[in-house]
């Protein structure tokens, strides 16, 4: 995606100070909208979109209050050929907690209203939204809260996904300590065998990653009987 696709970008002044702009935004101006969020993840990312999907299918959603950024989200798009039919998807977002700041569960209402209005009513798409949100807030937190008061429902066919946050200020021994046992012995005999890490960016090494990743796919699909 180039500079260009910036004059596809359309705008609407929502009141109160608020502007939602939407359209497919360039790659740089993308980088810098979500580097201001510390919510933001690899799906967010415009590299993520560019290289898994069509860029005529990728659709940015930036959302102003008083000029300042308060939520964006990367959406992709996916239409019903010669229907009026299809779906917009939400990986990991919309984003709205910006740096350090505390959070403002306004500016994800905010962006949760401005993707109904676009995809919902004036495309008529379905819109299907994976936030990342805490396992504290869902069910009953402001953020579902939101999402139930504008129809959407919970997808209780799919599995639920869940992940960690570990700090990482505890000593090496705690930290150590608190693995559970197979990851722990899994740990001393990695160590045993004297591996060694690198580090880098080289396409060197890029290609050797591939080749491991390749080689441990291809060892766990044998053991699960899917080769």
């Amino acid at each position: 995606m180039n500079d260009s696709h910036d004059s596809r970008v359309s705008g609407e002044d929502c009141g109160n100070g608020v502007r939602v702009d939407i359209g497919r935004v360039s790659a740089a101006v993308w980088a810098e909208t979500i580097g201001a969020f510390r919510d933001a993840t690899l799906y967010q990312a415009s590299a993520y979109a560019e290289t898994l999907w069509d860029s005529r299918q990728i659709t940015r959603v930036i959302v102003r209050r008083r000029n300042c950024v308060v939520a964006a989200a990367q959406v992709r798009v996916l239409k019903v050929p010669l229907m009026p039919a299809g779906i917009a998807y939400v990986g990991w977002g919309p984003l709205w907690r910006r740096g350090c700041s505390p959070d403002d569960h306004s500016a994800f209402d905010l962006a949760i209203a401005a993707l109904h209005k676009e995809f919902v009513r004036k495309r008529g798409l379905l819109l299907r939204i994976v936030p990342n949100v805490e396992e504290r807030e869902s069910a009953f937190g402001p953020l579902c809260a939101t999402l139930r008061r504008l129809g959407f429902r919970r997808a209780v066919d799919l599995p639920a996904y869940r992940t960690f946050r570990i700090g990482l200020d505890s000593p090496l021994s705690t930290l150590r300590a608190n693995l559970d046992h197979k990851w722990r012995n899994q740990l001393n005999r990695a160590e045993r065998n004297g591996l060694e890490v690198l580090e880098g960016e080289s396409q060197e090494l890029y290609r050797t990653f591939l080749a491991l990743y390749d080689e441990m796919l291809y060892a766990w699909n044998r053991r699960k009987g899917r080769w």
